[in-house]
């Protein structure tokens, strides 16, 4: 019996599962505020820069990741990660029946703490679980966030139809068996023994030392994806209404892009080992503009066929990007990690707020085009990215 069959049929895999299923339903949650912005913008007379301000809470939260992933590698966050799943649950869930814009806040930064609690210490977990398998279970653990990212706006468009806004509230006993589920598996796991304590701020600005021009141009193609990835991923549902189509399509749309993700997803990531991240990189950066011009200019015969393409370009680029970071060889490759990823949400989070801004002033089809023919500033830094100085086995 090989090993790879023994950890198959062992418990520890069975948790990997439980994990991987925890991602999802709690991926699941925070995937609502983009269909139900529409919603929110209606209730509360947001304008567009409120509505851009409360997808830039969801994510800010997540600025502290290295910090986060620097305090997870000396004591035990399990319980943060068994409990988020219903602090989740709880921020997005009871939007529906808070009486004033000012508690929307609260929930809405409660359930970008809670997501950035789960994410940062799950991959330590699994890490432990799976031992000399941890490929093939952050694979288990990633599938669970892209499928959440499709199925979430169904979810949330079902939810309202059947029991409007206010009784999103329902949907929270789901988020509590998971978390059942989550301390039933993990609670007799070990607290993680401490590690030697390291100054974070010196191994920070260490790693950026490391590689300068590789977090330069690593930054310029971030802002190009914000520009076109990280607008629609936000205001694609309040742009579809917006042009008059239904809510229940525009919650529908970001599904259909997420799904194209998935696809998409798969095939750079292969592509990357065959023809290198650079030259993808280049690839991807080029047809995202395209396809969100295409996107723009598509009529009702050739939106689903546009909103396809948008997922397979626009939406496809992170696991090159994480792949560039882990094939540097940098002394510290979980802060390099954690350093793309803040930048990465402080890019989106702001290019999200300017979009809203923009619209109250000119109009979501002027400020999304607008935004299609800068994107292409991704360009030149795609082509000035390093090449590898590892390469993948």
């Amino acid at each position: 019996m090989t090993s790879m069959t023994r950890w198959l049929g062992s418990r520890d895999f069975f948790r990997v599962l439980i994990v991987s299923l925890g991602h999802l339903v709690h991926d699941v949650y925070t995937s609502f505020l983009a269909p139900l912005l529409p919603l929110l913008i209606e209730r509360f007379q947001l304008s567009f820069t409120s509505a851009g301000f409360l997808s830039f809470l969801l994510r800010v939260p997540a600025l502290f990741n290295p910090l986060i992933g620097s305090v997870a590698e000396r004591v035990n966050l399990k319980i943060l990660v068994i409990i988020s799943p219903t602090l989740t649950a709880v921020g997005m869930c009871l939007l529906g029946v808070v009486p004033d814009f000012a508690l929307v806040v609260v929930l809405i930064l409660l359930t970008g703490v809670s997501s950035s609690f789960f994410h940062v210490p799950t991959p330590v977990l699994l890490n432990r679980l799976a031992g000399r398998h941890i490929g093939l279970a952050m694979s288990f653990f990633q599938i669970g966030g892209e499928s959440a990212r499709t199925v979430g706006p169904l979810v949330a468009m079902a939810a309202v139809a059947a029991w409007t806004l206010e009784g999103l509230y329902r949907l929270i006993p789901l988020a509590l068996v998971m978390s059942a589920g989550f301390y039933w598996v993990l609670r007799d796991i070990p607290p993680v023994p401490p590690r030697a304590a390291h100054r974070v701020a010196g191994a920070i600005l260490s790693t950026l030392r490391q590689d300068r021009r590789l977090f330069i141009t690593l930054t310029g193609i971030m802002f190009g994806r914000a520009l076109s990835a990280g607008t629609l991923a936000a205001f694609l549902p309040t742009f579809l209404t917006e042009q008059g189509e239904s809510l229940w399509f525009a919650g529908v749309s970001l599904s259909i892009v997420q799904a194209a993700a998935m696809v998409g997803v798969l095939i750079t990531g292969t592509l990357s080992d065959r023809i290198g991240c650079r030259r993808l990189l280049v690839v991807l950066s080029v047809a995202a503009p395209l396809t969100m011009v295409f996107f723009l200019l598509s009529g009702e015969s050739m939106l689903i066929v546009s909103l396809i393409l948008l997922g397979l370009f626009a939406f496809s680029a992170v696991p090159v990007l994480l792949a560039v970071i882990q094939r540097r060889g940098f002394d510290y490759p979980v802060i390099a990690n954690g350093i793309y990823m803040t930048l990465n949400f402080l890019m989106s989070s702001t290019i999200v707020v300017l979009a809203g801004k923009l619209s109250d002033m000119v109009g979501m089809a002027t400020t999304f085009t607008w935004f299609a023919v800068a994107s292409v500033v991704s360009v030149p830094f795609a082509l000035l990215l390093p090449e590898s100085r590892t390469r993948p086995e």
